[in-house]
This record gives structure tokens, C-alpha cells and sequence, in this order.
């Protein structure tokens, strides 16, 4: 057996293996949940960029959960671009210069079908919350969470 078939047993038990869409690290798309929820820029993006979006766009009756995970996607990467700006000791308040490093495109991914799931059962759970978001000419309509595939 080769290194590089030990290399990869040893991450298949690790749980940092995702045979459909390659290495993801679950460590690290945890870490980077938490900074996104803890760090304010990060967070301001999260609920009034991202989450203001997709509250217009199933007001519009237009919301597709893969597209969701296109507009999570840019907010993983600033998260990842963030991370490893804190972990070279940059300076990250001037915006989120910089690259995503030796994050993988799959954990980006990951973290990212995450914040999509995390704002479903959101919505499901309560859309009163998201209410500031819905423009004036959606005010009053039933909105319901279709989700097309």
C-alpha cells in the first residue's frame, strides 16, 4: 500500500473525506461557521447581504437552493480569506484582501450548503425575523419557502 493510500485512509477515519465532492474538512468548515458568526463584518454580511437577498428572491416566488449555495459560497470564501489573513497576522479591516490559502474549494462548499441549511430551518422556524426584508409590493403575500432543486 502506498503513502498516498494510507494518507487517505487515514482521512476517510478522520471524517474529513467526502467521497462525492472530494477532501472536506469538517475541523475547519466548523472553524470557519464560528468566525462567521463571531466576527462583525462577517456577520453583518451574513444577515443583511445575504439573507436580505434571499428573502427578496422568495418574495419574487424565485428561490433555488443551488443558487443559495452560490451566494453562501462568497461569503465562505471571505470567511476563509479572513482566516488565513488572521492566521499570517494581516490586518483584515480593510476589507477581505487576500487568498483562501490551503482551504479547499470543497470545504468552502460545505461551509456554505451549511449556512443555506442554517437559513431554511430559519425561515421555516420563524420569517417574522426576516420581515425588515421584504419590499413594499410583497408586504402582505404568503410567502412560502419553494424550493426547487
Amino acid at each position: 500500500m502506498s503513502i498516498h493510500h494510507l494518507m487517505e485512509d487515514m482521512r476517510a477515519k478522520a471524517g474529513i473525506l467526502d467521497e462525492a465532492s472530494g477532501y472536506v474538512d469538517r475541523p475547519m468548515v466548523s472553524e470557519l461557521l464560528t468566525l462567521i458568526d463571531y466576527d462583525p463584518q462577517l456577520k453583518r454580511s451574513k444577515r443583511n447581504d445575504s439573507h436580505r437577498n434571499l428573502v427578496v428572491k422568495i418574495a419574487q416566488g424565485k428561490y433555488d437552493r443551488k443558487r443559495a449555495i452560490d451566494l453562501f459560497m462568497h461569503l465562505a470564501d471571505r470567511a476563509a480569506r479572513v482566516y488565513n489573513a488572521r492566521g499570517s497576522g494581516k490586518d483584515t479591516m480593510g476589507g477581505f484582501k487576500g487568498s483562501v490559502g490551503s482551504i479547499s474549494k470543497a470545504t468552502r462548499m460545505a461551509v456554505a450548503e451549511e449556512l443555506r441549511d442554517e437559513f431554511e430551518k430559519m425561515w421555516k422556524k420563524n420569517r417574522k425575523q426576516f420581515a425588515e426584508f421584504v419590499p413594499k409590493k410583497y408586504k402582505g403575500k404568503r410567502m412560502g419557502l419553494r424550493i426547487r432543486s
